[in-house]
């Protein structure tokens, strides 16, 4: 809950629009329309949802990449 709330004020800050999602089956529907290029979740979630990392469309970001990692995937699929 706090992870959240301090990545919606950041996104916030810096002027990007965001959807929260809860559920692994919510997640799976709304990522198949092909609308989102960067998901920030935790493993868990990801793991519920049966979502592969090596998505070559979307950029799956948790707690365990590291700082450089998230700073290159957020550079590849925002420029």
């Amino acid at each position: 809950l706090l992870e959240r709330r301090v990545l919606s004020k950041v996104l916030d800050n810096l002027g990007y629009t965001y959807v929260v999602l809860d559920a692994p089956e919510t997640l799976k529907e709304t990522l198949s329309s092909g609308a989102y290029d960067i998901l920030f979740a935790d493993e868990a979630l990801v793991e519920k949802a049966g979502l592969s990392k090596n998505n070559e469309n979307l950029a799956i970001i948790t707690s365990v990449n590291s700082k450089e990692e998230i700073a290159s995937l957020i550079k590849k699929y925002r420029g």
